[in-house]
């Protein structure tokens, strides 16, 4: 896919504005650390636990797509904007065990806009809206498109970044 200065103002202006790096690194930072209890005791009253390592992410695939599916769309019901954003959190919070560090982005293209990120050398993952729409994420038939994105990313062959 083909990106654009336009297209980056654009996704960049929808994530949340803050007055300073100092508030939004508070802000964002809270939200990641009940983002991450609420997925723990969700998955754990779901019997998966989740102990921040990278085959973790394939359980917590198997787990939203459990829910989504089975009963109707669960998901589309109730909490799947939280969960959604919990998976992309989980992912930057397996990074963070095996090696990258908790950001936070202020967008060039939209100043005073930031978003939660986790960085690794050159590399930098903005997780705001990562999970959303997870379901119909292209090239995921085999539905273990979170781990092959840690994998790339922050994987052990990706350590030199």
């Amino acid at each position: 896919m083909k990106s654009s200065r336009g297209e980056a103002e654009r996704q960049d202006g929808m994530l949340p504005n803050f007055a300073s790096v100092a508030i939004a690194e508070r802000e964002l930072f809270g939200q990641r650390d009940r983002s991450l209890r609420w997925l723990e005791s969700f998955a754990r009253k779901h019997s998966v636990e989740l102990a921040r390592t990278p085959a973790d992410l394939e359980s917590l695939e198997d787990l939203y797509f459990r829910l989504f599916e089975d009963g109707g769309g669960w998901l589309m019901r109730r909490n799947r904007s939280t969960f959604e954003f919990a998976m992309g959190v989980f992912l930057g919070a397996v990074a963070v065990a095996h090696g990258a560090q908790w950001s936070v982005y202020e967008s060039p293209f939209a100043p005073g806009h930031f978003g939660l990120a986790v960085s690794r050398g050159l590399l930098t993952v903005v997780l705001n809206e990562y999970g959303t729409g997870w379901d119909r994420r292209p090239n995921n038939r085999r539905r273990r498109l979170l781990r092959r994105d840690y994998d790339k990313n922050f994987g052990e062959s990706n350590r030199l970044r």
